[in-house]
């Protein structure tokens, strides 16, 4: 290039040093020579289109070098553009294997910790329960042994509850809960319940149960509703240990049907209810008190393959308020598990 350039200037001094000759010049120095003067104003003419062409032609050439090198530039910033597209998903998809792994291992610990002390609880009352009848058992009561014999079965229906949560929400993750709807009044299946679960309230606990209508009817699977219902009361419950009212409040707006189910408990804390539907997760507030943390993720899919959905209103010390709305007639299978 530098050469050409050279090459380029020499010819433009030469070429305008020529044609900058005037006439007048050529004619005094020439004068005397007619045939020379003809020739070297033939001479001028094509060096004057030679230098011409030449200009045009270094030009063009320019204009094409930097009409290629331009392209050239397009074409590397564009392939340096899809190489960074491409490393930004390959580093999207490396961050989402290493969240999911996370998560496996958060999972994880979680279930273990379950596993450790929700079994391990139960095991141990159980054994406590048999070694004292079997060295003391001659010696008690009929009604202490009575006594024995039922905390043994207690314990027992713990440990077989705990196995029945498990499984159910490992079968909902694998293959989804069955939905098979049928025609239900809504209302008289509350109120079954809540006798069903007075039981386990004892005299600590009321359960009120309000409904904006007598009868309301719903197209929906009673064994999922068993799984909403039977998992927030036993909650509400649970988490109530100085008891309280439990209000269980139904009401029908147009074709949406809303449950509410409040209590006087403990609470949630506001970081928990963030991931309060994950499964073997528990507040932090809990304490010493029983739970697998398989409950709530199991209501969460319930509610979810009536096309319905749930939230919480909850602050520690204030107790909790779960609101569960699901279409009044739908075929369900809204989010299927996978």
């Amino acid at each position: 290039m530098r050469s050409q350039h050279k090459i380029t200037l020499f010819y433009l001094i030469v070429g305008s040093l020529w044609i900058l000759v005037s006439d007048s010049f050529i004619s005094t120095l020439f004068g005397g020579q007619p045939e020379i003067l003809k020739q070297l104003q033939l001479y001028k003419g094509w060096l004057f289109i030679g230098v011409t062409g030449f200009l045009l032609y270094v030009m063009l050439n320019q204009a094409f070098r930097a009409r290629d090198h331009a392209e050239r530039q397009i074409r590397e910033r564009e392939q340096q553009h899809r190489q960074l597209q491409e490393d930004a998903r390959e580093k999207e998809r490396l961050q989402m294997l290493l969240n999911k792994e996370l998560e496996l291992r958060d999972l994880r610990d979680r279930f273990m910790a379950m596993l450790s002390h929700e079994f391990r609880s139960p095991l141990a009352a159980f054994f406590t329960a048999t070694d004292m009848l079997d060295h003391y058992g001659d010696r008690m009561t009929p009604e202490a042994r009575h006594n024995r014999y039922n905390q043994m079965r207690q314990q027992v229906n713990r440990l077989l509850e705990l196995l029945d949560d498990f499984l159910t929400i490992m079968r909902t993750e694998k293959l989804g809960l069955e939905f098979k709807p049928a025609p239900i009044d809504l209302v008289s299946f509350c109120n079954t319940l809540a006798d069903e679960l007075g039981i386990q309230a004892k005299d600590t606990h009321r359960l009120l149960l309000t409904s904006n209508q007598e009868v309301i009817p719903i197209h929906s699977n009673e064994k999922l509703l068993r799984h909403i219902l039977g998992n927030l009361l036993t909650n509400a419950i649970k988490y109530s240990p100085e008891g309280g009212t439990i209000t269980i409040d139904v009401q029908q707006e147009n074709d949406t049907i809303s449950i509410r189910v409040k209590d006087q408990g403990i609470g949630i804390p506001l970081e928990d209810q963030k991931v309060l539907f994950d499964a073997f997760h528990r507040a932090r507030n809990v304490g010493q008190i029983p739970g697998s943390g398989l409950g709530l993720a199991i209501v969460r899919q319930a509610v979810e393959l009536h096309n319905g959905t749930i939230q919480v209103e909850s602050q520690p010390g204030q107790g909790s308020t779960f609101m569960v709305r699901i279409p009044a007639s739908n075929n369900g299978h809204g989010k299927q598990a996978s």
